[in-house]
Parts: structure tokens; sequence; C-alpha cells
């Protein structure tokens, strides 16, 4: 068995980046090729990321030998499409849900990935986390029709702002490429060490401002 997974990463939304993040920490995963529809973005995490490659689509991404898994976090419309075609190539795949835009697309596949016998996954990352535990508790008993209104505490969900994690940046300090946009992500670490996600707010002439805040934090 290999050391090391190399990870494909289709996507690089805000899903992607969090699972991107989460792969870096892992000691037997190294993320190896990226692809995503926004060229700048797919640009802006590759210059991020040591050791991550841009594939120039889809199909070079799954194909490439340094891809050991494909993970798919674009849009839903494409998910089945990317994942057939992992399997057809003998990948193994790690989707985010939902596998399809409906029941028959997702049972399809499902079907597929089973016959095939290769390892294959639905990633929901908030099934279980605790405010999905709040609202399926709110929930039991109801009967379609009941309303309930569920308060979560931020610190139960995506936790409080934390003002520390708004920074400025030298712009010297980053890539000239691709020129850094509001919204744009990059990938850093916390204060403590763990990888952390920044999403550019403001860009100025001599700094750009990074909040490391979930987006909806607080």
């Amino acid at each position: 068995m290999a050391e090391h997974h190399g990870i494909g990463f289709i996507g690089l939304g805000s899903i992607g980046q969090r699972m991107l993040a989460q792969a870096w920490s892992h000691p037997r995963v190294q993320p190896t090729v990226a692809w995503d529809l926004a060229a700048e973005r797919l640009a802006q995490t590759v210059a991020n990321s040591v050791g991550l490659r841009a594939a120039a689509d889809v199909n070079s991404l799954i194909n490439d030998d340094a891809v050991d898994v494909v993970y798919i976090a674009s849009p839903p419309l494409t998910h089945a499409a990317h994942a057939n075609a992992a399997l057809e190539f003998g990948k193994p795949v790690l989707c985010e849900k939902p596998l399809g835009i409906d029941i028959a697309t997702s049972e399809a596949l499902a079907a597929r990935a089973t016959a095939s016998g290769i390892a294959h996954g639905v990633n929901f990352i908030f099934a279980s986390a605790h405010p999905t535990t709040q609202i399926e508790q709110a929930l039991t008993g109801m009967e379609v029709g009941d309303e309930e209104t569920v308060e979560i505490a931020s610190d139960s969900a995506f936790g409080p702002r934390r003002d520390e994690l708004v920074i400025d940046i030298p712009r010297e300090n980053l890539p000239p490429e691709p020129a850094p946009q509001p919204g744009m992500a990059m990938q850093a670490q916390s204060p403590d060490g763990q990888p952390l996600t920044l999403y550019i707010v403001e860009v100025g002439e001599q700094t750009v401002k990074a909040d490391g805040n979930h987006p909806l934090a607080g």
C-alpha cells in the first residue's frame, strides 16, 4: 500500500477548499492535482499550495498517474458525469452530496459504483455536526406541515467571529499572479498551526485584507 494517497480535486469552491485544508493535515493523504472551472481560483489555489498542480481539464486530472482518488466538489449538475468518468478509469471516488440532480441519476450512479467494486463514498460535511443533531431532535414527532423554530448558538455552528483572523497582508508577500480579487480564497495557517482558508475581502494598493472566519461565523 502506498505511503501517501494522491488526491485529485475537482472543484475548489468553499467546500472543496475546506476539504483541501483538511487533506493537507492528514498524514496519509497528498493533494496532487486540481481543476476548477474558474481559472483564477484554480491558479490562486495552486500558487498557494506547495506540491499541487493544475490539470488542463477533468479528464486530464482523472487520468493523471499522481491521482489515486478523485474528490468531486464541483457544482451538483456535474457530479454524476465526473464520478462516472472516474469509475470508468478505475479510480476510487469521494463525491460531495448530491450524487445527481434527480433521483434517477443518483440511483443509477450508486448502482454503477456498487457494481464496479471500486471504493466510493458520498461526503456530507454537516451530517454529524451539532447543529444538524439539534435540528433532527427538534423535528422528532413532527408531522408534515408542522412548524418549529430552532435557535442555534454560534458556538455550536460555525463559531463566533474572531477579529484576530482578519488580517492585512502586504501585497509584496503575495504571488504576482493571479491578481488578488475580493472573494478569492487563499490557503494559510491559523495562529495555532492549523490549516486555514482566508477569503480576500478588500484589495488596497499596498495591502490585501483577508478574513479567516467562516462566512457564516457569528
